[in-house]
């Protein structure tokens, strides 16, 4: 396999090693025209660091997508250092909308939903980083088309725009 969860925490396969251990290379040519692939991180809880990682080091090593982080939290976090040290491009950003998702766990949590709902409930800022994708279209990308994934993949080969049809979506697509 490529991975297994241990409770929360990604381990990596010897498969996955040779895709995404040791130092990103950065062979491949990046520049403001290639395609940019956005995801969104905290400094603020530690569980998705692993899967931040292989992503990241995976992009590098296997296409030409230029990692852009979204980040919420501390630009002094250790993951955005890491990131930044690995050559993403960093967006610090603190949503003008957190207090409402603050609330909205509160209440979520008073009704009991983080033992049988989302496990996002059960952290406030695991919430947060997951609806900063939300502010995409506030952030300035001037780019035609950019590709948004989670931080729970694994490149295994080029991704480009071409990938996704002839016929371009005009505002979004999901697969």
């Amino acid at each position: 396999g490529f991975g297994r969860f241990e409770g929360r925490k990604m381990g990596c396969s010897k498969a996955v090693e040779e895709v995404c251990g040791g130092t990103p290379s950065k062979k491949a040519v990046r520049g403001p025209r290639s395609l940019k692939w956005v995801f969104t991180a905290t400094g603020m809880t530690d569980s998705y660091n692993s899967m931040i990682q292989v992503a990241v080091r995976s992009a590098f090593r296997r296409t030409s997508l230029v990692p852009v982080c979204i980040f919420y939290g501390n630009p002094n976090a250790v993951m955005a250092r890491w990131l930044e040290r690995q050559g993403v491009r960093m967006v610090y950003h603190t949503p003008k909308w957190r207090e409402q998702v603050v609330q909205g766990v509160a209440a979520a949590q008073q009704l009991g939903h983080q033992e049988n709902g989302s496990v996002l409930f059960q952290d406030v800022e695991m919430e947060v980083a997951t609806f900063l994708r939300v502010d995409l279209g506030t952030l300035g990308f001037v780019d035609e088309y950019i590709l948004y994934a989670d931080v729970d993949v694994l490149f295994m080969s080029e991704v480009t725009i071409d990938d996704f049809g002839a016929t371009r979506p005009r505002y979004f697509t999901m697969g």
